[in-house]
């Protein structure tokens, strides 16, 4: 028997006989505070956005920051900095029609208030989406993936591109690959495939749009479902991707091809990566032990290092 227990330290009920999933959630500090102070970020299908800040064990009603109504269901929320030449974080807030851009700013005396930067109607309704700096870019960009397998690509006030993905019935994870400057996605054959940003650029800004299709820079057969896929970086310039399936954990380099794997005897639901230890132990970064939490349909939480599980709890 484990020594460890685990202790909830803070807890509340965000609204009442709301839904939810977990891109409703984000950690930032979205009001740009001197000195930084993360700031808990709460979404909702029903179409609420709630901010907290945690600071003593008990939920005190000082603890919630901001809420709002946008009248839309949310389907995913991520803090980036998305204007050019600006290093403040903005809220982009994807709902089924739309992607929207908010600033926030605290106030002493009226609390938190937000302010529209920018909104872009969707061609299709929306699934999920990513952020990152394609195409080397000194902003975050927007990625958002429909229901129906359409990549639409969006600065903070314009649509830059967007291509239809091949092979297409339902929608899973995406994922954007900085080291590769692309894509990965799960397409309906159970593969997980990598597509260049440039690629989606080009077919985009093609005068032959219907004769061109996106090609995938590699392919990699997962065979089941993936539910969830997350970044590893091993040094500055190799960073492996792993796929977490309906039963098996899958680590893929950056070119495509299996590290390891790992099968689970229970239904695994979402990871996370952690590192521990300090870098400079290790002569070469990719040498430090891959550590990761899963969390299972059976409500537990199981820590691995090095695919070993090393601690559970529920």
């Amino acid at each position: 028997m484990s020594i460890f227990q685990t202790k909830e330290w803070w807890s509340t009920k965000v609204g009442q006989d709301e839904e939810f999933q977990p891109t409703h959630i984000c950690i930032a500090n979205i009001d740009n505070e001197t000195p930084e102070r993360p700031k808990l970020l709460v979404g909702s299908f029903s179409g609420y956005l709630r901010i907290y800040q945690p600071v003593r064990r008990e939920f005190r009603i000082e603890d919630q920051l901001f809420e709002q109504g946008f009248g839309s269901p949310i389907i995913e929320l991520q803090a980036g900095q998305f204007l050019l030449g600006d290093q403040n974080l903005y809220l982009a807030l994807l709902f089924v029609k739309k992607i929207a851009i908010y600033s926030f700013v605290s106030n002493p005396k009226s609390g938190m208030a937000s302010k529209l930067i920018s909104e872009n109607a969707l061609a299709r309704n929306a699934y999920n989406m990513t952020i990152g700096r394609f195409g080397g870019t000194k902003k975050d960009m927007i990625c958002v993936q429909s229901c129906d397998g359409m990549l639409m690509v969006f600065e903070a006030d314009k649509l830059s591109c967007m291509c239809q993905i091949n092979d297409f019935v339902l929608p899973g994870p995406l994922v954007y690959y900085p080291v590769l400057d692309c894509f990965a996605i799960q397409n309906s054959n159970y593969e997980v495939e990598v597509y260049r940003y440039s690629s989606i650029g080009a077919i985009y800004n093609s005068s032959q749009k219907d004769s061109k299709k996106l090609q995938a820079d590699w392919t990699f057969n997962v065979g089941e479902m993936a539910n969830d896929m997350v970044l590893v970086k091993r040094s500055e310039k190799v960073q492996d991707l792993l796929v977490l399936s309906e039963s098996m954990l899958f680590v893929i380099s950056q070119n495509g091809t299996l590290k390891a794997q790992k099968k689970f005897d229970y239904t695994p639901m979402s990871i996370y990566v952690y590192q521990t230890g300090d870098p400079k132990a290790y002569a070469d970064e990719a040498q430090r032990p891959l550590n990761f939490i899963i969390a299972s349909t059976t409500h537990h939480i199981m820590v691995y290092s090095e695919f070993q599980l090393i601690w559970a709890s529920k």
